[in-house]
């Protein structure tokens, strides 16, 4: 219940944070028709990109479907993890892609999709590969598409109406589109921090489906590892893709990998130093080493 209660509590806090900024714009500049249409607006675009999403993310992975036949050690370990979950068992994705990586995708809980590399298979052992999953399913299970599209809509609508009510002279027009833009930045950076909070969720998920933390925190390091190495020999990652993606290139210090590896809790307690990079701002995920200290509980 711990952790059903942290997620209700921060996506409330999330939107009671984008409540009061509509609160504070309409008072500012009054309620009137142009707010009104800045918001059917706002939400018929976010309704269309969650609508069409899943056709866009299987045309840009190259995501194919694949059967019991085709996968069956995959089916295996999906079916098992919904039904623990007590989800509908989502379709099952192969994306033909050397790197480590997984994602989760749909419209519903009932309509979704987990695809997974070709690379996450080669790389990581059966244990780390459903540590993985369940990360998935954990985004699956707690709604994140429909947390993180609902969400979407305020920097979206902040910034249609700074346009909508601003003024027709070119002065008050380059002044309006500065507000904008300013508006819509604020915006999306509390769509990034709920974005990286349900990342969190989803690992402290898989940790309780799998019941240990540990293969995700290898399958973590892995990813993100072969990711950079990747990334340095020329591999160029798809960037509209990075939000849905397990892991991201990062450079993990060798003392963590050695302390992982090794099972020495008291040298990894040392080596998981709080990072409080501002760069992590504008991410979708949080940093390897804050997961790993979420995720392993380590104070």
């Amino acid at each position: 219940m711990k952790l059903e209660w942290a997620m209700f509590i921060t996506t409330f806090l999330v939107f009671a944070v984008i409540a009061g900024i509509l609160a504070v714009v309409l008072t500012f500049i009054g309620a009137n028709g142009s707010i009104l249409l800045a918001l059917i607006f706002s939400i018929v675009l976010v309704g269309i990109q969650w609508y069409i999403g899943p056709i866009i993310v299987k045309w840009i992975s190259k995501a194919r479907i694949v059967d019991e036949k085709q996968a069956p050690e995959l089916h295996e370990i999906i079916t098992a993890l919904s039904t623990d979950a007590g989800i509908s068992k989502p379709t099952i994705c192969i994306v033909d892609n050397p790197t480590p990586n997984a994602f989760a995708f749909g419209r519903t809980q009932k309509s979704s999709y987990v695809a997974v590399h070709t690379g996450l298979l080669q790389r990581l052992n059966k244990e780390e590969v459903r540590a993985v999953l369940a990360h998935e399913i954990g985004h699956i299970k707690n709604k994140d598409v429909a947390v993180i599209t609902m969400a979407s809509v305020l920097p979206v609508f902040l910034y249609y109406t700074f346009i909508m009510v601003g003024g027709n002279e070119r002065r008050n027009g380059i002044v309006t589109f500065i507000g904008a833009i300013i508006a819509q930045f604020i915006g999306q950076l509390f769509v990034l921090w709920l974005s990286r909070q349900r990342e969190f969720f989803a690992d402290a998920y898989s940790a309780k489906l799998v019941k240990d933390p540990i293969p995700l925190a290898r399958a973590l390091v892995k990813i993100s590892t072969d990711l950079n190495i990747a990334k340095e020999q020329g591999y160029k990652p798809n960037s509209s893709m990075s939000a849905f993606y397990v892991g991201e290139a990062e450079f993990v210090n060798e003392r963590i990998i050695d302390a992982l590896g090794m099972g020495k809790k008291e040298e990894l307690k040392n080596a998981l130093k709080k990072e409080n990079s501002v760069f992590e701002m504008f991410s979708t995920h949080p940093s390897v080493v804050n997961r790993l200290k979420s995720l392993l509980d380590v104070n």
